[in-house]
Formats: structure tokens, C-alpha cells, sequence
């Protein structure tokens, strides 16, 4: 077999480093193991089985790299447009037209709900319940757990996650912690921290991709002020921490989270400039044609019109009057800050570059409140390098695997770039694996990853259009 992956040296000094930059938060043999790893999953998805890779958001990626941006992360290259659930489906689909599995039973509308066990060290099966409400006990020599996280649980988030969660909304996923309550029942043990991975400024009530919430909440060119009517921050702050020497994380909820109350406030002028020219989105997921969703933004003024949420006033006054914020401060707020942009040279209060700074200009104004949207969560359970479910003392509960956003040590407490995806599909592959030579007595076939050269080194920094696009060609 090719060597497809980094050296486990290089590896471990990867996991070390990462380790030391979330002040020792994530895991660095965790973070190690996954990198080494990461070429091999990258061959079983594509080459193996067969997985589309696609390259999306094109245009955003040469964006970046006329404007002399090194790409580091990776929202641009995924497999299958980036949707967990489109890859899921194309692996039921295989199963079910494939004699290879004819012996393999999908249950759907299936829960499961407790671990079989003989001890809390020793999983024997699962109980699950189906859509008909009852409940059927299912042996099994060994168990993964791959139920997602518990962003839509927010009690049994409470009770990891010492973060006050007032001001976070979770988006509809069905993320119950499922998982983690299963876990509960055995000898595991907890992560060093819940990881919120909440990404954007969201107004409640709103489409999570509505472009007028992500213009309010998700864009270097608006305008935050709080409970204060004063601007708290550089709002190009995903900007900033998006940059592989910070770990590529994504702050704007972070932001929104350490403050009282927080509004994003919009003018007739940048909104005209949104309409003429899209959005500045940090991530490159949105903007003008993108997500088949027409970008209109005076439609979704008027869809969200009777949104407790938006507020619309004739005046600045009227506008602090509604917000509850001393008007004073909050006209002065805003009046420096339209000559700031009118000036071009920059913020001059928090140093915004001047690009961003659209003067708000005239009426109608509007201010947006915003919380934090938790997309998903990354924690709960504890495993090893081989993604068995551990105790205290990092002893394996016996027949115990578990993967995806349900597991811990790989991320902090904000929402890092490709991690869900990454590690979902490292930790898969990692539990099945070690569950047929462990549990099952099984054996691992030799081209288990297939024959497909790829390396680490195929993820790369592209510092022209040229190199990219004959990367790209070569997937394609």
C-alpha cells in the first residue's frame, strides 16, 4: 500500500501543536491520529466507494486568490456539495443495490434509546424504539454510537456547559444527545469541555440562511452595538480568526454570546449596497445565486415585517427608542461611524479595514437582534485513538465505539472549519475498523482504503488560480 498519509511523527507534532494553541483542550493524540489518518479516509470515501467530490463556490475561491488570499481551510472542496446527509443516502443506496450487503438490515424511524449491557464496562447490544412506539432489544458484539450532538437539548447542554446559554439558538437538526445519554449508562468518561460550535449572529425567527440574517449577522460590514448603544467590537471578527494561526475558528456568536443584549443596525445605504454588490461572507458559504435562492432583500424586509425581532424606525432616535438603548450614545454611535466610511480610511474607533465600512446613510433604519445560532455541538464522549468510549483512566469500555459530533478532544468552544466533516468521517472509519479486529475476530482487508494516491499533502495552500484549478482537475 502507498504511503498516503503523513509520517506518525509529523502527525504527532501536528497534534501537539493544535493541542497547545486550544491551550490544551482538544486532544493532541486525538489530533494526531486524525491527521495521520485523513488521506487513507479520503481514499475509502472517493476511491473505494465511489463518494462524488465536488468543488463548489467556484467564483468565492478565485475571489480569494486574486485578492492575494492563501487558502487554508476548506468549505470549497467537499464531497457530494458538503451535506452529510446527501453522502449518508449515497452509501444506503449502495447497500441496498449491492449483493455485498445483502445480509445488512437499515432500520429507519428507529431510535435507540439504552445500552444492553452486563456491566457498566461491558456493552452487549442496544435497546431501540421504532415509529410504532415499540421497543426491540438488538445483541450485538459491539456498538457505535453515531447519534450527533445535543444542540437541541439545551437541559442536557446545561448540565455539561458551564456557558450561559441565554442568547444561543440551536438550529432544528434533531440533535438530542442521544448518544450522550446512552453513554451515561456506562463507565465513560466526560470531556475536558462542550464545545459550542455556534458560527453566526442569528435573528430569531429568521431562515437560518435568510441572506437579510446573514447580512445582519454574518458580514465584516455590519454595524453591533449592545445594551449600551455602543459599538463593543471589530466586527470583522470572523475575518481575523478565520486564519490558520489562530485554528480557524469562526467568532461572531462568540461576540454576541459575552454581551447583554446585541443588535446588528442597517441604513437605506447599506442596504443598497447589499443589493448591488452581495454580501462579504467570512466563510464563502453565501452570497448573490448562491444556495438556488433568489437574493432579495427587500422581499425578505417585507416576509419578515411582523418579526419582534427587526425593528424599523424613521429616525435614530425612534430606532434607540424602540431598542432600548440610550439614544445619545447610540446616535453618536452611529454618527462617527458614517463618517468613518465616508472618510475611507478605516474605523478609527476598533480599526475595521476600510472596505467594510458601508455607511448606514439614511432611512428607513432597521435593527436586527441577534443571538447566537449553535449549529451543532462537538463533545460529550471520551475515546481513544481507535474511538472506543473510555473511563476516567481512559480504559476502553468493552464493545463501546462512538463517532462524529458526538465525541470530544478535537475541538474548543467555538465552531472550527471543516471539523464535523473530518472528523465524522475519521472516526467512522476508525470504530468499524477496530470493532472487526477487536470484536467481531474479523480481519481488515488489505486495500480497505483502495489504491488512490492521495496524501495530506493533496489538501494544500493555493496561492494562484492555476495551481487550484489543476488540483481540482485531477478529482474532477
Amino acid at each position: 500500500m502507498p504511503d498516503l498519509g503523513m509520517s506518525w511523527k509529523e502527525a504527532l507534532a501536528y497534534g501537539e501543536e493544535t493541542s497547545a494553541k486550544s491551550h490544551y483542550i482538544k486532544d493532541a493524540r486525538l489530533m494526531a491520529q486524525q491527521k495521520y489518518d485523513l488521506g487513507r479516509n479520503s481514499s475509502w470515501m472517493f476511491t473505494k466507494h465511489g463518494v462524488p467530490l465536488q468543488i463548489r463556490n467556484m467564483e468565492k475561491l478565485k475571489q480569494f486568490l486574486d485578492a492575494g488570499e492563501q487558502i487554508h481551510y476548506q468549505p470549497v472542496a467537499c464531497y457530494d456539495g458538503g451535506d452529510g446527509s446527501r453522502t449518508i443516502q449515497f452509501f444506503l443506496n449502495q447497500i441496498a443495490s449491492d449483493d455485498a450487503y445483502k445480509n445488512v438490515e437499515v432500520r429507519t424511524e428507529t431510535r435507540g434509546v439504552a445500552l444492553l449491557m452486563s456491566d457498566e464496562r461491558t456493552v452487549e447490544g442496544i435497546q431501540t424504539k421504532g415509529a410504532d412506539g415499540l421497543y426491540v432489544d438488538i445483541s450485538a458484539k459491539a456498538v457505535v454510537l453515531a447519534c450527533g450532538g445535543m444542540s437541541n437539548n439545551l437541559e442536557l447542554l446545561q448540565n455539561y456547559s458551564n456557558q450561559d446559554l441565554s442568547h444561543c439558538v440551536a438550529v432544528d437538526q434533531g440533535h438530542f444527545g442521544d448518544g450522550m445519554v446512552m453513554a451515561e449508562q456506562t463507565a465513560h468518561g466526560r470531556c475536558k469541555t462542550i464545545a459550542l460550535s455556534s458560527m453566526l449572529g442569528y435573528v430569531g425567527g429568521f431562515h437560518y440562511q435568510s441572506f437579510l440574517g446573514l447580512a445582519a449577522g454574518d458580514n465584516p460590514s455590519a454595524l453591533f452595538v449592545n445594551q449600551m448603544g455602543k459599538r463593543f467590537a471589530n466586527e470583522d471578527v470572523s475575518r481575523i480568526t478565520v486564519d490558520e494561526k489562530v485554528t480557524g475558528v469562526i467568532g461572531y456568536s462568540k461576540l454576541i454570546e459575552g454581551q447583554g443584549v446585541v443588535y446588528s443596525v442597517m441604513g437605506r445605504g447599506l442596504l443598497d449596497y447589499y443589493e448591488q454588490n452581495g454580501l462579504f461572507n467570512a466563510m464563502g458559504f453565501y452570497g448573490n445565486g448562491q444556495n438556488d435562492r433568489e437574493f432579495d432583500l427587500e422581499a425578505e424586509l417585507g416576509e419578515y415585517a411582523d418579526n419582534p425581532n427587526m425593528l424599523k424606525a424613521d429616525t435614530l432616535e425612534e430606532l434607540a427608542e424602540k431598542m432600548n438603548v440610550p439614544a445619545d450614545a447610540f446616535v453618536s454611535c452611529v454618527e462617527r461611524y458614517d463618517a468613518d466610511a465616508a472618510a475611507g480610511a478605516g474605523d478609527t474607533l476598533y480599526g475595521k479595514d476600510a472596505q467594510y465600512m458601508i455607511a448606514l446613510d439614511e432611512a428607513p433604519y432597521y435593527a436586527f437582534k441577534l443571538s447566537s445560532l449553535i449549529v451543532n455541538t462537538n463533545a460529550g464522549i471520551r475515546v481513544n485513538e481507535n474511538c472506543q468510549v473510555v473511563d476516567q483512566a481512559f480504559v476502553p469500555v468493552k464493545g463501546l465505539y462512538a463517532s462524529g459530533i458526538a465525541i470530544s478532544g478535537f475541538v474548543t468552544d467555538v465552531y472550527e472549519v471543516g471539523n464535523c466533516q473530518c472528523v465524522s468521517i475519521w472516526s467512522g472509519s476508525k470504530a468499524a475498523r477496530t470493532l472487526v479486529e477487536q470484536d467481531l475476530g474479523g480481519t481488515v482487508a488489505d486495500d480497505w482504503y483502495g489504491d488512490a494516491e492521495w496524501s495530506n499533502d493533496d489538501r494544500p495552500t493555493f496561492s494562484n488560480w492555476d495551481a487550484y484549478e489543476e488540483w481540482a482537475g485531477k478529482q474532477a
